[in-house]
């Protein structure tokens, strides 16, 4: 009877029938609801799909998954265990990508289902697989929805006394490089600390550094970086077990200062060979001197800063080993300062800055901004963020050794901001201040919010911003630009559809300066040019018309400041 009341209320006739399901399956049962953002499922479902089927692409696979983690994720393990889709790693995604795949889940600790033939898998592939399993109890500090594809996950880790972040830095760009920068102090990390960092896929030691680090990566990929205050004595950094290395493992874990010997016990996998990775002090060097795990026969690798031990059980169980150190040499070469700076800006409150790399060793290159040191990088160039370029503004260079000493001198060069800005710029060419859209993720640069070319009506645009009502996209234009143009309109996708109406509209520091009136799908493109002088934050924003979203894909054609 209660169904057929339409003057019922519709959020109890849905609990009533999800709490049916719950009682006819048990409490034992795993219960997903899928998808839509069944809100009204909470405290019934045990977790929810909070995003569209994956392909196995970059694109509508991996993309598809990264929208749901931005949109959601902070409702995870608070409403529901989160379900981005399944994760896939195998051909033809590189192995770059697998990594970025099982990144996104292995950092946020959604639900995790692989969507892979595993027998198919190639060994790389699978040891992939094997370093996010099991999913483990991450809780998120955001609060609500992102607004841009954050390119920082940091995971803060406290465990039997061991304090570290493992940090995700992604690309997400299929054809660009990129760089991402680590700040010590916006991570939470001692704005003075010196920061031992691990590479956990790489398997590799980074130094220790400064006040940051500049991060290299290379087109769709993501680098997995532990970091860990430095401490006078060795500190275990990382284990090979799991991408939170040593959560879920280390069962036991200590440092006896007076023999300079760690104890511990670890919770092991058969026939998977375990590693543990210490790091060392920057100006005292050691090297293992003897590793002990029960009866099993111990590999030793010492290096210059950092060592590993390994050994490999034949039974999942738990293991109990000792490693002990002892001092040792450590090589320093004089290094040599670096020559010839370029510059070149990427949009307007960033810059590429470069310089000839130096024939002699070294272990990386310290960067200065205004004579204030921002941090180390391995390579010779970095992408300066967030900045606020002027005239005059210096940047200096020098070389560094892994022990943190410097070249005697620097490289230097003053920035002449009026020179290197272009006198004009697409907006799909800048990175937005803000971005957001009603529907698809993210809005989309030179592409529809469907990742399709951009049509409004016949004609067809190879730049601009594809969207979805509702939506605002803020810039940040620092008052140098005088002129917006663009050409606004439905994109072809809702002449397919034949539905849908929005209404454009353009602000300058929150003063309505444009507006386009409700546009309708069968529409042909509408011309905009606003008088932007002296404009900071540029606001595009696009309506729904009052009529819903249904069919609301709007795009900005060659939408441009000059």
């Amino acid at each position: 009877a209660f169904m057929k009341d339409s003057t019922g209320d519709p959020v109890e006739l849905y609990r009533h029938s999800v709490k049916t399901i719950r009682e006819t399956i048990g409490p034992n049962r795993y219960l997903l609801g899928c998808w839509g953002i069944p809100l009204e499922g909470m405290g019934i479902m045990n977790g929810s799909r909070t995003g569209g089927d994956i392909y196995l692409d970059w694109e509508k696979g991996f993309m598809t998954a990264l929208d749901a983690t931005m949109q959601f994720y902070y409702l995870h393990n608070i409403a529901w265990y989160c379900d981005p889709d399944v994760m896939c790693l195998r051909r033809p995604l590189t192995l770059d990508m697998a990594r970025a795949w099982a990144t996104l889940q292995g950092l946020t600790g959604q639900a995790l289902m692989a969507s892979d033939r595993l027998v198919d898998l190639s060994p790389e592939r699978v040891e992939i697989m094997k370093r996010v399993y099991p999913a483990v109890n991450i809780r998120p500090l955001d609060l609500f929805p992102a607004i841009r594809y954050k390119k920082i996950w940091d995971l803060k880790i406290n465990h039997l006394e061991r304090n570290y972040d493992v940090v995700g830095c992604f690309n997400y760009d299929l054809n660009k490089t990129d760089f991402v920068y680590l700040n010590w102090e916006e991570l939470g990390l001692p704005a003075e600390a010196k920061v031992h960092l691990f590479d956990f896929w790489n398997e590799e030691y980074l130094g220790c550094w400064e006040k940051g680090y500049f991060v290299h990566l290379n087109p769709a990929s993501v680098k997995v970086l532990t970091l860990l205050v430095a401490q006078d004595q060795p500190q275990l950094i990382s284990t090979n077990r799991h991408i939170t290395q040593g959560w879920v493992d280390l069962i036991q874990c200590k440092y006896d200062a007076k023999t300079n010997t760690y104890t511990g016990e670890s919770q092991m996998v058969g026939n998977d060979t375990y590693e543990i990775r210490f790091v060392f002090p920057r100006q005292q060097n050691f090297r293992i001197k003897e590793a002990v795990a029960e009866n099993f026969e111990t590999e030793i690798n010492n290096h210059q800063g950092w060592a590993t031990v390994r050994f490999t059980s034949k039974e999942s169980n738990n293991v109990s080993w000792k490693v002990s150190f002892e001092s040792a040499e450590s090589y320093q070469f004089p290094v040599r300062k670096p020559n010839h700076i370029a510059f070149e800006p990427i949009g307007l409150t960033s810059l590429k800055v470069s310089w000839s790399p130096t024939y002699y060793l070294n272990g990386g290159y310290y960067i200065y901004y205004n004579k204030k040191l921002l941090g180390a990088t391995p390579v010779n160039q970095v992408i300066l963020r967030n900045v606020d370029l002027s005239e005059n503004d210096l940047i200096q260079i020098s070389t560094a050794w892994y022990n943190g000493t410097e070249s005697k001198e620097k490289v230097s060069a003053k920035i002449s901001a009026n020179k290197i800005f272009p006198d004009e710029v697409f907006l799909s060419d800048l990175k937005a201040k803000t971005a957001t859209a009603g529907w698809g993720g993210l809005p989309k640069n030179d592409k529809s919010i469907r990742n399709r070319t951009l049509k409004i009506d016949d004609k067809i645009y190879s730049k601009g911003i594809g969207t979805h009502a509702v939506s605002d996209i803020t810039y940040s234009l620092k008052g140098k630009y005088k002129v917006f143009t663009a050409e606004v309109g439905m994109d072809g996708y809702a002449l397919e559809c034949k539905g849908g109406s929005v209404e454009f509209k353009v602000y300058g520091d929150g003063k309505l300066l444009w507006e386009s009136g409700v546009m309708e799908y069968s529409d042909p493109p509408k011309p905009v040019k606003i008088d932007i002088s002296g404009v900071d934050i540029l606001r595009l924003h696009v309506d729904d018309a009052g009529d819903g979203i249904n069919c609301d894909h709007a795009d900005w054609g060659k939408a441009k400041i000059k």
